[in-house]
């Protein structure tokens, strides 16, 4: 996987956690998507094959 899918990655645990405390890469570890050293898993390749497909997507969340 590339740096920017890495990018998106933080960004979308950015995004996803933005009312909970800590960093996008603790919570990206957290959910599986990156190993202990901050590398790409194959739950986080897959998230960020899913974050490519929504391209064009518009969608609303709530949280909390």
């Amino acid at each position: 996987m590339s740096q920017e899918s890495l990018a998106e990655l933080l960004r979308y645990a950015a995004a996803l956690f933005s009312q909970a405390d800590g960093a996008p890469v603790e919570h990206a570890t957290r959910r599986g998507w990156l190993d202990s050293e901050g590398r790409i898993t194959e739950a986080g390749k897959e998230a960020a094959r899913a974050l490519a497909d929504q391209e064009g997507t518009r969608s609303a969340f709530r949280i909390g």
